[in-house]
Protein backbone atom coordinates (compact mmCIF):
# COMPACT_ATOMS: atom_id res chain seq x y z
CA UNK A 1 0.00 0.00 0.00
CA UNK A 2 2.83 2.30 0.42
CA UNK A 3 4.65 1.55 -2.86
CA UNK A 4 1.67 2.14 -4.15
CA UNK A 5 1.08 5.78 -2.22
CA UNK A 6 4.52 6.70 -3.18
CA UNK A 7 3.77 6.07 -6.89
CA UNK A 8 0.80 8.50 -7.03
CA UNK A 9 2.56 10.55 -5.21
CA UNK A 10 5.31 10.58 -7.27
CA UNK A 11 3.03 10.71 -10.52
CA UNK A 12 1.21 13.78 -9.10
CA UNK A 13 4.85 15.56 -8.44
CA UNK A 14 5.78 15.12 -11.91
CA UNK A 15 2.22 16.04 -13.63
CA UNK A 16 2.21 19.52 -11.22
CA UNK A 17 5.91 20.08 -12.25
CA UNK A 18 5.41 19.35 -15.64
CA UNK A 19 2.44 21.61 -15.99
CA UNK A 20 3.89 24.57 -14.19
CA UNK A 21 7.30 24.27 -16.70
CA UNK A 22 5.49 24.57 -19.62
CA UNK A 23 3.72 27.76 -17.65
CA UNK A 24 6.15 29.97 -19.22
CA UNK A 25 6.64 28.43 -22.38
CA UNK A 26 3.06 28.96 -23.18
CA UNK A 27 2.82 32.33 -21.47
CA UNK A 28 5.92 33.14 -23.95
CA UNK A 29 4.40 31.91 -27.20
CA UNK A 30 0.75 33.41 -27.00
CA UNK A 31 2.60 36.87 -25.66
CA UNK A 32 4.45 36.63 -28.71
CA UNK A 33 1.66 35.82 -31.14
CA UNK A 34 -0.89 39.14 -29.19
CA UNK A 35 2.76 41.27 -29.99
CA UNK A 36 3.32 40.39 -33.58
CA UNK A 37 -0.85 40.95 -33.94
CA UNK A 38 -0.62 44.03 -32.57
CA UNK A 39 2.41 45.39 -34.69
CA UNK A 40 0.45 43.74 -37.81
CA UNK A 41 -2.55 45.31 -37.12
CA UNK A 42 -2.22 48.94 -35.55
CA UNK A 43 0.03 51.30 -36.26
CA UNK A 44 3.04 50.97 -34.46
CA UNK A 45 6.66 52.54 -34.58
CA UNK A 46 7.68 48.33 -33.66
CA UNK A 47 7.02 45.64 -31.89
CA UNK A 48 4.94 46.02 -28.59
CA UNK A 49 5.52 44.32 -25.41
CA UNK A 50 2.47 42.23 -23.96
CA UNK A 51 2.50 40.88 -20.77
CA UNK A 52 -0.77 38.28 -20.09
CA UNK A 53 -1.39 38.30 -16.16
CA UNK A 54 -2.84 34.92 -14.98
CA UNK A 55 -1.07 32.34 -12.74
CA UNK A 56 -0.68 29.50 -13.91
CA UNK A 57 -1.58 30.68 -17.63
CA UNK A 58 -2.84 27.23 -18.54
CA UNK A 59 -5.92 27.43 -15.87
CA UNK A 60 -6.78 30.80 -17.11
CA UNK A 61 -6.40 29.67 -20.75
CA UNK A 62 -8.68 27.28 -20.37
CA UNK A 63 -10.99 29.37 -18.79
CA UNK A 64 -10.82 31.93 -21.62
CA UNK A 65 -10.75 34.42 -19.47
CA UNK A 66 -7.42 36.57 -17.86
CA UNK A 67 -7.47 39.42 -14.73
CA UNK A 68 -5.57 41.81 -17.45
CA UNK A 69 -3.15 41.95 -20.51
CA UNK A 70 -0.90 44.62 -20.66
CA UNK A 71 0.83 46.41 -23.37
CA UNK A 72 3.78 48.83 -23.85
CA UNK A 73 4.88 50.00 -27.47
CA UNK A 74 6.84 52.67 -28.55
CA UNK A 75 5.76 55.52 -30.60
CA UNK A 76 2.25 55.20 -32.38
CA UNK A 77 1.61 58.07 -35.42
CA UNK A 78 -2.14 58.61 -36.17
CA UNK A 79 -4.13 61.14 -37.55
CA UNK A 80 -6.48 63.61 -35.94
CA UNK A 81 -8.36 64.52 -38.65
CA UNK A 82 -5.75 66.60 -40.72
CA UNK A 83 -3.11 66.85 -37.64
CA UNK A 84 -0.35 63.75 -37.67
CA UNK A 85 0.37 62.89 -34.13
CA UNK A 86 3.10 61.06 -33.18
CA UNK A 87 2.58 59.65 -29.42
CA UNK A 88 6.03 58.32 -27.85
CA UNK A 89 5.33 56.08 -25.41
CA UNK A 90 2.20 53.97 -25.28
CA UNK A 91 1.34 52.04 -22.57
CA UNK A 92 -2.79 50.39 -21.71
CA UNK A 93 -3.43 47.83 -19.41
CA UNK A 94 -6.96 45.79 -20.36
CA UNK A 95 -8.71 44.20 -17.16
CA UNK A 96 -11.31 41.56 -17.53
CA UNK A 97 -10.35 39.85 -21.23
CA UNK A 98 -12.42 37.80 -22.43
CA UNK A 99 -11.61 34.87 -25.38
CA UNK A 100 -14.31 35.72 -28.21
Amino acid sequence: MRRLLAVIAGLVVLVVGGVLSTDGLQRNAVQGALAEELRVSVPLAGTPRVLVDGYPFAWYAARGSFPAVAVVAEGMPMDLGDIPVQFADVDFVLEGVQRR
